[in-house]
């Protein structure tokens, strides 16, 4: 689970980290 983490901080765009964000939170509530 962490390492998709950095996987998502490495990306760095502006208007996508915020929606993966939201993607990993809802996928770590979900499990």
């Amino acid at each position: 689970m962490m390492y998709n983490l950095h996987l998502f901080m490495k990306h760095k765009n502006k208007a996508f980290t915020l929606v993966e964000l939201i993607v990993v939170i809802t996928i770590l509530s979900i499990l």
